[in-house]
């Protein structure tokens, strides 16, 4: 009796989890298409890839600005004999050549990928 109780069920269990990836194939069907549409209404790869652009020109923008503004800083310090000149701006310039070697590295990395 367990048996004939058992085997409606599990063809039954089958049948939904077929019913179910169906539908989850459909399902992710269309939320592609319409990831596709926005992409096609926002401009595409070409405004991707203009906007990143734009972002990498104005972040390194920043970072130079920031960058002279540190060694500036340390410069008018050193200046009014506050910091030591070998010692200070020296390790400044190193610590803005570092970060900004490591800037240059980095995109240089993932241009690898492009």
């Amino acid at each position: 009796m367990k048996k004939i109780l058992l085997e409606p069920l599990t063809g039954r269990a089958a049948a939904l989890v077929r019913l179910r990836g169906r539908n989850a194939g459909r399902i992710g069907a269309v939320v592609m298409s319409m990831a596709a549409r926005g992409a096609r209404a926002g401009g595409g790869l070409a405004a991707g890839t203009s906007a990143a652009n734009t972002f990498t020109l104005w972040f390194y923008g920043f970072c130079g600005v920031m960058a002279g503004s540190y060694l500036l800083w340390v410069g008018v310090q050193c200046w009014s004999n506050k910091a030591d000149w070998i010692h200070d701006f020296g390790g400044g310039i190193a610590k803005v050549a570092g970060v900004g070697s490591a800037l240059v590295l980095a995109g240089w990395a993932f241009g690898l990928f492009a």
